[in-house]
């Protein structure tokens, strides 16, 4: 977290500058990416990744109207894995402070075909209370 909060001062700063826009962009993406895997590895017993999935929205006017899922039998297989597998954890066992969700991200060219959008599956109720965000 610190790295890209140095990351977005060196953007505010150099903001002029459209190629070092463009370089500090990817090692924006680049950072991102590399704390999502560490978060998808700190979920040793997350089903394994395989088949073809894509999750993108539609767009009319700006705004989202529909979301399609698009994959191959196996891919199809692999996110009710990942559904299944979040329905059925323990919060209260996992190594998160009292208050916390459970998130799995769904990253384009990791989980995800490479035109998706990214896709976070969480588990709404909070460790500790149980408490629902909506």
């Amino acid at each position: 977290m610190r790295l890209l909060s140095v990351l977005r001062d060196i953007c505010i700063r150099l903001r002029s500058d459209a190629q070092n826009d463009r370089i500090l962009g990817l090692l924006i993406a680049n950072e991102s990416n590399r704390m999502a895997r560490e978060l998808t590895d700190s979920y040793s017993d997350v089903p394994a990744h395989y088949g073809t999935l894509s999750i993108a929205p539609t767009l009319l006017n700006g705004q989202v109207v529909k979301v399609t899922i698009m994959g191959d039998s196996d891919g199809m297989a692999y996110l009710s894995d990942l559904l299944k597998y979040m329905a059925e954890l323990d919060v209260e066992l996992r190594n998160m402070p009292d208050g916390a969700r459970a998130h799995f991200p769904l990253r384009p060219g990791l989980q995800l075909h490479e035109l998706s959008c990214e896709v976070e599956i969480c588990r709404a109720e909070a460790k500790g209370s149980g408490e629902l965000p909506f």
